[in-house]
Order: C-alpha cells, then structure tokens, then sequence
C-alpha cells in the first residue's frame, strides 16, 4: 500500500494546472504507450494461442460430424426412454416375475444342464464311448432336454393372460397398445399343444436312453434310477420355465434394453476422440487469449496510473490538478480523426 501520509496544516494551497500548459511530451509518450498495451497483448496472446488453433482447426471436420451424429441420435434416446417409461407405467402393476428373475433362472438352466451332462456321458464313457464323444452327445442331449422345457413359458403365458383378461373391460389409455396380453388366452391353441407333446417326448426319449445306457452295464435299477433324474431335469426345466414366464415382465425388460441400447450408443458418440480433443483446443485457445486481453487491460491501467505519478511529482510544471469546475481531464481524449494532440 502507498505509506504517502496527509500533513496537518492550518490553511491548505494548492495551484491549479496552468491554462497555457497543455499536454506535455511525457503524457503524449505515456498516453501512446498505454493505447499500444491492449493489441500488443492481444498478439502476443494469439501467438501463444495459434498452436492450439490450428490443432483444432485440424479436428473441425471429424468434430462437427461426431457432434452432429451425436445431435442426431438424442430424439432417439428421448423416444426408447418415454417408450420404456409409458411401458412401465402401464404394465408395472401386472408384473408378477422379480427383477432377479432372470439371474435366478439363468443359475438354475445351468445346473440342470451340467447335471444332465455329467449323468449321460458318464453312461456313455462306461460304455466304451471315446470320452470327446461321450461328453459331445451329452451335451446335444441336454441342451434338448433343457430346450423341451421351455414350453413351460408358453404354458404360463396362457395361464396369465387368463388371470389379466379379468380385467381387460376396465383398461385404461396407456393400457390400450399392450390390450394383446390382456386378451386371447383363454386355452391352448393346437399348434400349443403340439409343441408340449413334443416337448415331453423329448424328456421321455432322454429318460428311455439314459435308463437303456445304465441298465445295460450297471443293471435295471442303476437305469431306472438314472433315466428318472434324466425325466427330472427335463421336468425341472418346464417348471423353471413356468415359474419364469412373464409376458409383461418380458415387454418392460425389452423396453428398458432398447433404452439402454440407446443411451449407451449415445455415450459413445459423445466420447468421440476427435470432439474431444478439438474442445480442448479450442478452449486452451480461448483462455489464452482472454488471459492476455486481461494482461493488456492491466498493462493500460498501469501505464495510466503512471502518468497520473508523473504529473503528481511535478507540481511545479502542472499544478496540483486541474482547476475547479474544469471538466475536461487532464490527459488525451479518445480519438475521433484527425490529429490526436
């Protein structure tokens, strides 16, 4: 801080600035010097900045078409996103499966098939089968065990329709485009129960073949006991399947996916390298520059403030001030044409 202290005095003189002195060649220097800061600073700021410049200019191209592809594809994401949200207003009262369903069903297939996999190569290696073999037949075998299980979905399908067609008659608006899982379940179409004889003769096929390969080395009871768990896995499999049907929960699920398939395609398009790396540019750029305009306007304040030091040094040569009443300031005015002084 300035220390420049205030002196008591009795009776306090002070002389004004002259009327005949007029702008001396000091201020002249110091007001040149003080309209040169700003653009002085503001080249040097754009010299600092052009690296970044130029980078950026490089990435213009591949950077407005990452941020128009990303523009594009937002209406989507606002679609998938109402489109699950109506979908869950709308069906999230009828849904009868837990949100972990889907991981408790997916534990429970795997080990009914690793089961059924381990009894029927088992069979088959005591045998005689080559092992690779054995284990490859197994495996064909208990995916179509498990496969005939399956129907239980259908099966439950139709079970559910008939509980929500007790209210179908009192639907409302947003219920209206899913009226199809409220309706026509009133039993088993043929083509249904086709598929669930076919179904159950797959499991009766595995459970004959499984009791054939047993009872053939380890004797009728070893095969009895083997061909049974083979018809427990497949029945095993119907009521997993039963238990996971859920035609409303499958409509949410798929509702939600297609929203998160969205967003997540969003996100890419949003970390595009090149949109990336050009706002960086261009933001590097930007606060170069605006740190050296700022450093031009502090360089101008200064070299005014100076000025101002110079005339309050030399009293003698131009006064204290300016006189009272004067409303021109000491100094040069803004240019207007012509000669400045």
């Amino acid at each position: 801080m300035d220390q420049t202290a205030l002196q008591l005095v009795d009776q306090a003189h002070a002389v004004a600035r002259p009327d005949e002195v007029g702008h001396t060649y000091k201020e002249l220097e110091l007001d040149e010097r003080a309209i040169e800061q700003e653009p002085l600073f503001d080249a040097d700021g754009e010299h600092a900045a052009r690296g970044a410049r130029i980078a950026a200019a490089g990435l213009s191209p591949r950077a407005q078409t990452a941020r128009q592809l990303a523009d594009d594809h937002l209406p989507s994401v606002a679609r998938a996103r109402k489109r699950y949200e109506d979908c869950l207003e709308a069906l999230g009262a009828h849904r009868v499966r837990g949100v972990r369903g889907k991981l408790w069903y997916g534990a429970r297939t795997a080990l009914l098939l690793t089961g059924d996999v381990a009894g029927i190569s088992g069979a088959a290696i005591s045998l005689g089968e080559v092992p690779l073999n054995a284990f490859l037949l197994a495996g064909s075998a208990s995916v179509a065990t498990i496969a005939a299980g399956l129907v239980g979905k259908d099966v439950r399908a139709v079970y559910l329709r008939n509980r929500r067609a007790r209210v179908a008659e009192h639907l409302g608006k947003a219920q209206e485009p899913y009226r199809h899982l409220f309706t026509g379940g009133q039993g088993f179409s043929r083509i249904l129960r086709g598929i669930v004889f076919a179904s159950a003769a797959v499991g009766l096929v595995v459970g004959i073949s499984i009791y054939g390969l047993r009872a053939s080395i380890e004797g009728s009871l070893s095969g009895l006991v083997f061909g049974a768990l083979a018809l427990a896995v497949a029945i095993g499999s119907f009521l997993s399947s039963f238990a996971y049907g859920d035609e409303v929960a499958d409509q949410i699920d798929a509702a939600r996916h297609d929203y998160e398939v969205e967003l997540r395609r969003a996100r890419a398009l949003a970390r595009s390298r090149a949109w990336s790396q050009y706002e960086r540019h261009q933001t590097r750029a930007a606060s170069i520059r605006d740190e050296y305009a700022q450093r031009g306007t502090a360089a101008r304040i200064a070299v005014t403030g100076a000025k101002w030091r110079l005339l309050s040094r030399n009293p003698g040569v131009v006064g204290h001030g300016p006189a009272a009443g004067r409303t021109e300031p000491i100094g040069r005015k803004a240019r207007t044409g012509g000669d400045p002084r």
